[in-house]
């Protein structure tokens, strides 16, 4: 049986009853195992009353199955569902702040517990696009963008990678991208381009279950080795960077560590933090919702 989620305006609210069976729409009526409203709303199951339009802009239609620990939902929308998921974690963060180095040790963290993962880069230099965008970081070679074109051109390298962090998180793998959409919209809003609109090059991808924000100052990260190097590693650009990257401090999955703290004990947080989150997504998150919800 096929069963179409209302759409109603945030104020419709679900309601749960004590044994946590129906949920009941408080506009329409239409009544729902708690299973599927989890599923849509994004919270644990348990009583209480619900914000029932907030999670989503367009009807979903779900796969109503006799086993509520199979039910599965067709990609359809800002959202998809899938009970058996793998965690989407991104790093992000200036240049020098340490990504690279932390979500490498987490990669063989997980690797030693024997937990599924891919660690991947953004951009990926490996690809078509991600070559031009390499000499274009290195200055080098007859690469002249205007600003908007440059930014397209870095949203078209993530959108190269969609269906394949699709696969991963499909078979229960968890991916690790050190930086990602954030990191497009924060550098082309330091150079001036509207927010909303460098958003719209990015807008459908996936959105991760946890971003981990390596702090640290533009001046710190200017001592470290290989500051300079490439076309926005100046100190100036950088302060612009961190003040757009302060705009995405309001999502739930906004994470702040700091960078400046020894390498191991950093490691020892963020696997922490991993680790819990992976659980969390397993046992209680099985939608994952697109950018920029």
């Amino acid at each position: 049986m096929m069963a179409s989620i209302c759409k109603h305006s945030n104020d419709a609210l679900i309601i749960c009853d004590n044994d946590c069976g129906t949920i009941e729409c408080s506009v329409c009526q239409t009544e729902f195992h708690y299973r599927e409203a989890v599923m849509i709303l994004g919270h644990n199951p348990s009583c209480g009353f619900y914000d029932f339009g907030a999670m989503i802009n367009n009807p979903i239609e779900i796969q109503i199955t006799e086993d509520p620990d199979t039910l599965s939902i067709e990609e359809d929308g800002d959202v998809f569902v899938d009970r058996d998921r793998g965690a989407f974690i991104v790093f992000e963060g200036l240049d020098k702040s340490g990504k690279t180095t932390q979500s490498a040790r987490l990669a063989e963290n997980l690797r030693l517990l024997d937990i599924p993962h891919k660690l991947i880069k953004f951009p990926n230099r490996e690809s078509v696009t991600g070559q031009i965008i390499d000499n274009y970081l290195k200055n080098q070679g007859n690469c002249r963008f205007t600003d908007k074109e440059i930014h397209e051109l870095f949203a078209k390298n993530r959108w190269d990678m969609k269906e394949q962090i699709y696969n991963w998180l499909h078979t229960g793998t968890t991916v690790i991208v050190d930086r990602y959409a954030y990191s497009g919209v924060a550098y082309s809003v330091a150079k001036g381009l509207d927010v909303e609109w460098t958003k719209l090059a990015d807008e459908g991808l996936y959105a991760p279950d946890l971003v981990i924000f390596m702090n640290i100052t533009p001046e710190m990260a200017q001592k470290r080795i290989g500051f300079g190097e490439e076309r926005f590693e100046k100190t100036e650009f950088q302060h612009k960077v961190m003040k757009a990257y302060n705009e995405f401090q309001h999502y739930h999955y906004w994470k702040v560590f700091d960078s400046t703290e020894s390498v191991e004990l950093l490691e020892m947080k963020i696997k922490d933090t991993v680790l819990n989150k992976i659980e969390d997504v397993f046992e209680h998150v099985p939608y994952i919702l697109k950018l920029w919800n």
